[in-house]
């Protein structure tokens, strides 16, 4: 349906007397910086849904994020906000996320010394 109101408007624009062909090419021109210049806030906006829907860290985890460490305070679709073990408040934007530990996530297993462990003749 949209194709056949496409076709409509550009034929009917030609009719006028209006050149298509320059028209559509500036468009494009514009949407190609439009792409180059959003490229970052897509990246972001994508790290950040799979940072959600993965549950690499929550609100309140204590994380070290590209070597910072601190407590996660808010996590965004386009930035993640920390706050840092010396009390200052980092932004990261969620495409730099690189390296991330989250200490909170998990129990540390026990380890068994050689004594802990029962032989069968015990």
């Amino acid at each position: 349906m949209y194709v056949v109101y496409f076709i409509v408007l550009i034929t009917s624009l030609e009719a006028i007397g209006i050149n298509m062909k320059a028209l559509l090419a500036g468009i494009s021109v514009a949407g190609f910086i439009t792409g180059l210049g959003a490229q970052n806030l897509i990246k972001d906006i994508l790290n950040g849904f799979f940072i959600l829907f993965e549950d690499q860290f929550s609100v309140g985890d204590h994380v070290s994020i590209n070597d910072t460490k601190g407590t996660v305070e808010e996590i965004g679709l386009r930035t993640t906000k920390i706050r840092g073990v010396d009390g200052e408040f980092y932004f990261f934007a969620n495409s730099n996320i690189t390296k991330v530990a989250n200490y909170t996530l998990g129990e540390i297993p026990e380890v068994h010394k050689p004594e802990q462990i029962k032989t069968r003749e015990e």
